[in-house]
């Protein structure tokens, strides 16, 4: 930014009414600033900042680090998505301000829903759509959780490895085992009714999948996918799973997907009898 344009921001009134002209710009006192919201609002961020600061590169706190776009209350979590500012758990989060929090942040957050599931994820996450991790569970998902029930193994549901958010929906532990189940949304470009472009969508699915299957292997776990053409033939398809995890020799992985028998690139099973 411009000298000339930092020194308009400067706030002479909260500055013991210092005149601008009287500052040296590589001054390290501290001295207060201003600068209108530019999403249009109208309100006035104020902060303090040394003149070495603010010619060194420092701008606005209410910018993000691209230096291009606001985060106002105007664009803030509280005020543009209240229904997801409103799940925001009371007690676990340090007290955060949901208007304070930029609705595009990438900071995770732990909501709590009317049913008092609690889940963790990015604020990002949360207002493009996506609702509580068990409330939104799919007819696939709670029968592969049946199917675990069923055999009596235990598990863990929405299940994450420690510095991941990415969620697995179930976790056995005793055997290493994470399944997926997997929608449509998972093999082609589809519209659930959201604004997002499904091409860019299906995409970024692709990405998370390939993320999930690489961060498994890395963690010396099998990984089962079963695609939703298979709902109602889940136990078949836990049933090989498990005849096939308990050949693995220790410390290998066995992935169940594309590369494995059970998968193929196409997304459908092969050379498997159920």
């Amino acid at each position: 930014m411009a000298i000339a344009q930092i020194a308009a921001q400067y706030f002479p009134e909260l500055s013991n009414g210092v005149s601008a002209s009287l500052i040296c710009q590589g001054s390290k006192a501290l001295v207060n600033w201003r600068h209108v919201c530019s999403h249009g609002c109208g309100a006035v961020h104020t902060w303090p900042a040394s003149p070495y600061k603010r010619t060194s590169g420092t701008g606005c706190p209410y910018f993000v680090r691209s230096g291009t776009d606001c985060i106002c209350r105007c664009r803030s979590l509280g005020a543009l998505y209240p229904n997801v500012a409103a799940q925001i758990h009371p007690t676990l989060n340090g007290g955060v301000n949901a208007y304070k929090i930029p609705s595009h942040s990438h900071k995770p957050l732990t909501f709590i829903c009317g049913d008092g599931h609690i889940w963790t994820t990015r604020v990002a996450v949360g207002t493009s759509g996506c609702r509580c991790l068990t409330c939104r569970q799919s007819k696939l998902e709670a029968e592969i959780a049946a199917v675990l029930t069923s055999l009596g193994l235990s598990f863990t549901p929405q299940f994450h490895f420690e510095g991941s958010l990415l969620l697995f929906d179930d976790s056995v532990s005793t055997l290493r085992l994470l399944t997926e189940g997997d929608g449509i949304q998972h093999f082609e470009p589809i519209s659930f009714g959201g604004s997002h472009d499904i091409n860019v969508a299906f995409a970024s699915q692709k990405l998370r999948d390939a993320e999930k299957d690489q961060l498994a292997l890395s963690n010396g776990h099998s990984l089962l996918r079963i695609p939703y053409t298979e709902l109602g033939k889940c136990r078949g398809w836990v049933d090989q799973c498990l005849q096939q995890v308990a050949t693995v020799p220790p410390g290998e992985t066995l992935m169940m997907r594309e590369n494995k028998a059970l998968y193929t690139a196409s997304g459908y099973f092969a050379d498997v009898q159920v």
